[in-house]
């Protein structure tokens, strides 16, 4: 009896996990986030997801903006109790970022903009701040817009990606964190992608409507295999 209550613990946390996720997904990106599955490991404080999908906003053609095979994070030892959050890794798997332009706007932009906008900080309330020592992007692709009117879409795959010490010394914000990694999956601010500064990411600002296709595929090149 003892090891079926156990048991019923042990798939409600992983039930609980794929619920969270689910709900601050929609929270966060303001569409309907969805996934397979939800592993979570609390003695290994190691969260992973499976075949988790993130829609285009309103006004973007129906479909995935973003399409993740697995995601895995792990915290550091006790880091729930520490300030700022310390996350040992992220790794992102078999992504796949499906780029549209519309009205001078990417459906990555706009739902980064409604991320930084959901995580933002209340009057008078202090932002919970994170540290991630390592963010990996492995086996990635990126559909996109051709660089001439009336080419056919390109997928391609994306070399493998990674950052270390996000946050620096103090940490960063959620929105900060969001901002990060959009800008690392947006074609028109590839140039971010060569650089791992945190610094840099951060203060380099977002390009009016990624691109203009033809500027932005110029400087996309460099990250394809």
């Amino acid at each position: 009896m003892t090891v079926v209550v156990l048991l019923a613990l042990w798939l409600g946390l992983d039930a609980l996990a794929g619920w969270a996720v689910r709900r601050e997904g929609r929270r966060v990106m303001g569409v309907p986030v969805s996934l397979s599955a939800a592993w979570l490991r609390p003695f290994a404080a190691e969260l992973r997801l499976r075949s988790l999908v993130v829609p285009n906003p309103a006004g973007f053609v129906v479909g995935a903006a973003l399409s993740l095979e697995r995601v895995t994070v792990r915290l550091a030892p006790r880091a729930a109790w520490r300030d700022p959050l310390v996350v040992d890794e992220v790794t992102v798997e078999g992504a796949l970022v499906r780029v549209e332009l519309r009205g001078g706007l990417t459906n990555l932009q706009a739902l980064r903009d409604h991320a930084v906008a959901a995580l933002a900080p209340g009057p008078g309330s202090r932002p919970r701040r994170f540290l991630v020592g390592r963010l990996r992007f492995v086996e990635a692709r990126s559909s996109v817009p051709a660089p001439l009117s009336g080419w056919p879409r390109l997928t391609v795959p994306i070399r493998h990606l990674e950052l270390r010490d996000v946050g620096g010394q103090s940490g960063a914000t959620g929105a900060q964190l969001v901002d990060v990694v959009a800008r690392l999956i947006e074609p028109g601010l590839v140039n971010a992608v060569r650089s791992t500064d945190f610094g840099r990411l951060l203060g380099e600002g977002a390009a009016n409507g990624a691109g203009q296709v033809s500027a932005g595929w110029r400087r996309i090149k460099g990250i394809f295999r």
